[in-house]
């Protein structure tokens, strides 16, 4: 089943589609953006999780741009989708 070309066909085109629907902005768009809206202290979980949703960056990218580990990244967005 794992080597039907039908599952293959699938799953690409589930990938493709999902590509489709994530909004493609810069990394920087969203953090001047979130600067302007926020304070210092909100300013930061506010840019992981619109970041996360809104560019193709890896969470790796956020932690280097701002200082942090990746697993700082990680929580935030996860707060900001419990929230």
């Amino acid at each position: 089943m794992l080597d039907s070309g039908e599952f293959v066909e699938d799953v690409l085109a589930e990938t493709e589609a999902a590509a489709t629907r994530r909004p493609v902005r810069s990394v920087d768009e969203v953090l001047a953006e979130v600067a302007g809206e926020f304070g210092v202290s909100a300013a930061r979980g506010e840019f992981y999780r619109r970041a996360y949703r809104e560019t193709p960056a890896t969470m790796a990218e956020f932690a280097r741009r701002t200082g942090r580990s990746q697993s700082a990244v990680w929580l935030a967005v996860r707060r900001g989708k419990q929230g």
